[in-house]
């Protein structure tokens, strides 16, 4: 029996797919590249500089977290760090932490994960 030995709460599941970034400091828009997620959060790589703590917003194509493969998930995220990486396309690797929302739920942008009544 293998021992999982990594800090996080779940084991990653790798799965790619483009996202978009909105920096909520800055209010910036960017490209950026999913590499494999866990229940509360997911790595990707991306071009632009994001600091650690700041928040975001992550439109994830084909999100693992929905049902629905034709609709773009949106959900807040928060950085918890970020590394320089040798990538063909992105200088950055960063750790976010899926924030939830007051109902406890991470999906920001409608749908069955949200409020019935905001």
């Amino acid at each position: 029996m293998s021992r999982y030995i990594e800090r996080r709460a779940g084991a990653r599941v790798a799965f790619k797919s483009p996202l978009k970034i909105k920096n909520l400091e800055s209010g910036t828009f960017s490209n950026a590249r999913m590499v494999n997620y866990c229940d509360n959060g997911l790595y990707f790589e991306s071009n632009s500089t994001l600091n650690e703590g700041a928040e975001i917003i992550l439109g994830i194509e084909n999100s693992p977290y929905s049902n629905d493969s034709d609709v773009i998930d949106v959900y807040r995220a928060r950085i918890l760090w970020r590394k320089r990486v040798q990538s063909n396309f992105y200088n950055y690797g960063y750790g976010a932490h899926l924030i939830a929302d007051s109902d406890e739920k991470m999906h920001v942008n409608g749908g069955p994960n949200m409020r019935k009544y905001p």
